[in-house]
C-alpha cells in the first residue's frame, strides 16, 4: 500500500454540482471513480 497526492486544476467549463466523478488515467490504467463536490 501506499499513498498519492496529486494536485490538479479544476478547468474552467466543468461539470459543477455536489456529486462529480472523477478518475485519473495513465499509461497504466485507470483509477477507482471518486465523487466529488466541484462549486463555482
Amino acid at each position: 500500500m501506499g499513498l498519492y497526492q496529486i494536485n490538479v486544476v479544476v478547468p474552467q467549463g466543468s461539470p459543477i454540482g455536489d456529486i462529480v466523478t472523477i478518475f485519473i488515467t495513465t499509461d497504466d490504467g485507470s483509477t477507482n471513480t471518486v465523487n466529488v463536490a466541484i462549486s463555482q
